[in-house]
């Protein structure tokens, strides 16, 4: 039951973020949303770790690993930041979901397996899908004037899926999210 709780929670966690940032991007500029997100997010976190572990200090990644955390997370929320700012809301929210697609992609090449037509096909359907759904069934229209932030969102999925490639790749002992 309690993976399901995480995923649930993970779940909502992705599926409010563009609603959040849109409201935090009313008032705060892109450097003071990321202060205001990822501190009480650390905070918790380290008080999490010490409960759970009962210690005081918090286990610290290898230098590799910290690197790849920190451009991972810190990275992909930045630009994520930037490209709602400059891209209109919806638009700028379904481009950032590319992650799923280049996941697939990235994870075939690192096997070095061919991308089979079948998974490409299930890959850019799903693309396809989260469009839809984020369009509501009407078309997508994409000012050009948006194009930075249009580029920034595109950015976000790859930033993302290299991320997540890239960590399973050096499978980590333990959980370093409290460090990062």
């Amino acid at each position: 039951m309690k993976p399901y709780l995480y995923a649930m929670g993970a779940v909502l966690c992705w599926a409010s973020l563009p609603a959040a940032t849109g409201s935090g991007l009313d008032g705060l500029s892109v450097p003071e949303l990321l202060f205001f997100s990822f501190v009480p997010a650390a905070l918790y976190l380290a008080a999490q770790e010490m409960v759970i572990s009962k210690r005081a200090a918090i286990p610290w990644p290898s230098p590799p690993m910290a690197a790849l955390g920190l451009a991972g997370i810190f990275g992909y929320h930045a630009v994520y930041y930037l490209a709602l700012d400059r891209a209109p809301l919806v638009e700028g929210a379904m481009l950032t979901t590319t992650w799923s697609f280049w996941i697939v992609v990235f994870s075939s090449v690192l096997v070095k397996r061919r991308l089979s037509l079948p998974v490409l096909a299930v890959a850019l359907a799903g693309l396809l899908g989260a469009g839809l759904v984020v369009s509501g069934g009407r078309s997508l229209q994409f000012d050009p004037a948006h194009l930075p932030g249009y580029a920034l969102a595109l950015c976000c999925g790859l930033i993302w899926s290299s991320f997540s490639v890239a960590l399973s790749r050096l499978r980590p002992a333990r959980d370093y999210m409290p460090a990062f």
